[in-house]
């Protein structure tokens, strides 16, 4: 019976032992924007423009530094609760990636030019998010993706927007809004990729 047993186990053990390998983790490189912080368009840029006829540039400097501070409030709360857009991005993306094996993907390098908030005609001023980037996959041609694009018809979902005043105390909101436009982004580009 012991004999029988070492023998089980000596041809079982070196089967199990042989799994199926592992698919390699595709290379992702992300470059932030210069100014890697979150950028905010509303209020200010209209209230510029109204003001510019009656102050000159100097209406346009006041409009442009209302959305500057609604961006630092924003910013701030989001990086106190660990919120980081890039990070975001890069987990998405990996995880997307590793999920499936139908795609043709092994590097992907990203350049982001923007991302933030920006408002949209609605009650509570209701925000999306504003996001522009080059990427490109394997090492071929750029490719440009603008959020904006994007928002024309799917902004209207209200679970891919948040009221402005939520964006500014709730560092969740954010990162929330954050990981739908990196699973929205991942699907993209495994889409243009599968095998």
């Amino acid at each position: 019976m012991r004999l029988l047993l070492i023998v089980l186990l000596s041809l079982l053990l070196p089967a199990c032992m042989v799994g199926s390998p592992s698919k390699p983790l595709a290379s992702i490189q992300i470059t932030p924007p210069e100014q890697n912080r979150i950028r905010f368009t509303g209020k200010g840029a209209g209230a510029g423009m109204m003001l510019m006829s009656s102050m000159g540039p100097m209406g346009m400097a006041v409009g442009v530094a209302i959305d500057e501070g609604i961006a630092k409030d924003i910013h701030e709360t989001a990086v106190a609760e660990g919120v980081d857009f890039v990070e975001i991005l890069t987990a998405n993306l990996q995880q997307g990636l590793q999920a499936s094996d139908d795609h043709k993907i092994s590097s992907i390098e990203i350049k982001i030019e923007r991302y933030g908030f920006k408002t949209i005609p609605g009650e509570n001023d209701p925000c999306v998010v504003d996001v522009e980037l080059t990427y490109s996959i394997n090492g071929g041609e750029w490719r440009a993706f603008a959020s904006s694009k994007e928002h024309s018809d799917e902004s209207k979902d209200a679970q891919q927007q948040a009221p402005l005043e939520q964006l500014k105390t709730d560092g969740e909101t954010t990162r929330h809004l954050f990981r739908q436009l990196s699973n929205r982004l991942t699907k993209m580009i495994k889409s243009s990729h599968l095998q």
